[in-house]
């Protein structure tokens, strides 16, 4: 909030400035009544006290059309930035945690944040500023009136706290369930709206239909009953305001009637108590409506902060020696998952790893890359923890089965990740053999992507995740059935061509594809989390039975 001030600072002087006019009525309107109570009235003071009214206004007018400029850079600026590093924070959050509440939970709760931090800054800070210099300067004048008055409005302000704060408790738990359970119904109609393809092969559009509808009612069935709370609150508060106001207007009348005030300061006290108590309401709504911004900031340090991934100190520059040797690693303290598994590689290795599906294959790409934390995977020589997530994931790359491809080209999808690509590595990538449909689409390079890639084949989509691994030239690759949307002649190509630029490096292949498993120099086979064979593929289709029936259909 600090490198903000400046737009803070002059919010907030123009917003003072507005309400010290808002005084200027008032005290016009007592002193035009007064010059014209007087035994000869005075027309010069009537016009000049017109005038500055009529100027006052103007010139809050003015400053409303600048402030309402600065206030929309102020926005653009803030919400930018702020959901910036909010989603900086959110890419650090545990993998685990992360995937519990998924993409589309977050999008809405950051969403939520920004708009709210910004409403803090931009409203909330100014309004209570103002609202403490008008109740005070409404105060003074009503003191310098008549001070029964002034005893009898300073009563009304620890009234007005401690009536907020009692009906406040409530809300705030309310306001925090409601954005969770918001946020969790957004993720769940995003997540069947996107599966547009599938939705139009199963042609019961009442069915989808209905399932949207069904989130889209508990929204607002939660809106509705936060809402209809806040209605009361707001009511009663409203309520017991009008009251207190009343209560105070016949008091001033009493006074008149007595003869202790005259009708010009009658007049001048119901002006100045209507803009006392409009100020002392709005400070009790922004008490009121900081328990969403208390729900959002709860959110940012329970959810994001307190969820960071945490890596080690250690820098890794170049990896030299691989090594896992686990005894057991589950999901959530569930059936293991990896169990005996113990392997060494070394740079210029490549291995397969094959086994039936759900025998752990894929859990090792995780665990590799620190997506999820087990002790027993090591690099030269130190546990993978020690090491920072950063480092690691520059020279540890998990392609997987499923591309994830990102918003804008097919070339800033190639290059994504990079800050500075490097671009002859860039020419030597799209320009390998198994590129040449990317590169002859009819935008070629410079085709949007639509969502996830819609607007490609599944071919094309690995193709692409590939040539950006490629481009950020790892030192260690681990390829998860990654070519299983080619055909055989495809798959030989790009294979040939990451087989030539990964020369050197540890190359880790899972696949169910024989051709893909041939070209490895050492073959695993997995069983229930565990080494069950190792050695050639020659070795292994003449010992392991488990081998030769995993690949029986392809030799």
């Amino acid at each position: 909030m600090r490198k903000y001030y400046k737009y803070v600072l002059v919010l907030l002087l123009g917003a003072v400035v507005k309400a010290l006019i808002a005084f200027v009525a008032p005290v016009a309107v007592r002193e035009m009544l007064e010059a014209a109570s007087l035994p000869v009235p005075e027309p010069g003071s009537i016009f000049l006290y017109g005038g500055l009214f009529v100027g006052c206004f103007l010139l809050g007018y003015l400053l409303n059309l600048g402030v309402t400029q600065l206030y929309l850079r102020f926005s653009f600026k803030f919400k930018s930035n702020f959901s910036r590093e909010l989603y900086h924070e959110l890419f650090r959050m545990d993998y685990q945690a992360f995937q519990h509440r998924e993409a589309g939970y977050f999008v809405s709760r950051i969403k939520m944040l920004t708009d709210q931090a910004f409403s803090l800054a931009a409203d909330s800070l100014p309004s209570t500023t103002v609202s403490i210099v008008t109740i005070s300067v409404a105060m003074a004048f009503i003191a310098s009136v008549n001070m029964a008055l002034f005893a009898m409005a300073i009563l009304l302000l620890p009234l007005s706290y401690f009536g907020y704060r009692t009906v406040n408790k409530k809300l705030k738990k309310m306001t925090a369930d409601y954005q969770v359970s918001y946020a969790d119904k957004f993720k769940n109609i995003f997540g069947v709206v996107q599966n547009i393809e599938s939705i139009k092969q199963l042609t019961n559009y009442a069915y989808f239909s209905s399932s949207v509808a069904k989130h889209v009612e508990g929204m607002e069935k939660d809106s509705n009953e936060l809402g209809l709370h806040v209605r009361n609150v707001n009511m009663f508060m409203m309520f017991l305001m009008d009251l207190l106001k009343n209560g105070l207007l016949l008091g001033t009348l009493a006074l008149f009637f007595m003869k202790r005030i005259s009708f010009p300061e009658v007049m001048f006290l119901n002006m100045i108590m209507g803009i006392y108590f409009g100020a002392l309401g709005s400070l009790s709504g922004i008490s009121l409506g900081m328990r969403d911004v208390r729900a959002s900031f709860d959110f940012l340090e329970q959810e994001l902060r307190a969820k960071a991934e945490k890596g080690g100190t250690q820098e890794l520059l170049k990896v030299d020696a691989l090594s896992f040797k686990m005894d057991g690693f589950s999901y959530n303290g569930k059936k293991d998952v990896i169990k005996n598994f113990s392997l060494d590689l070394k740079p210029g290795d490549s291995v397969a790893i094959v086994g039936r599906s759900g025998c752990g294959k894929s859990t090792l790409g995780k665990l590799l890359t620190r997506l999820y934390l087990a002790d027993g995977v090591s690099l030269n020589g130190l546990p993978a923890k020690d090491y920072s997530l950063e480092s690691l994931r520059k020279k540890v790359y998990h392609v997987a089965q499923a591309p994830q491809l990102f918003p804008g080209t097919i070339a800033e999808n190639i290059t994504a990740g990079l800050s500075e690509p490097d671009a002859k590595r860039f020419e030597e990538v799209v320009a390998l053999p198994f590129m040449q449909d990317i590169r002859e689409l009819h935008s070629g390079l410079s085709l949007p992507l639509r969502d996830n890639g819609s607007n490609l084949s599944g071919g094309q989509r690995q193709r692409i995740t590939l040539a950006r691994m490629l481009m950020h030239d790892p030192d260690v690759v681990l390829l998860d059935e990654s070519t299983s949307a080619l055909d055989g002649a495809a798959e030989e190509s790009l294979l040939a061509s990451v087989q030539e630029l990964c020369r050197g490096k540890i190359l880790i292949y899972v696949s169910h594809r024989l051709s893909t498993v041939k070209r490895a120099s050492r073959i695993v086979v997995m069983r229930d989390g565990a080494v069950s064979a190792d050695g050639s593929f020659e070795e292994l289709k003449e010992t392991d039975a488990e081998f030769r029936e995993l690949f029986a259909a392809q030799m």
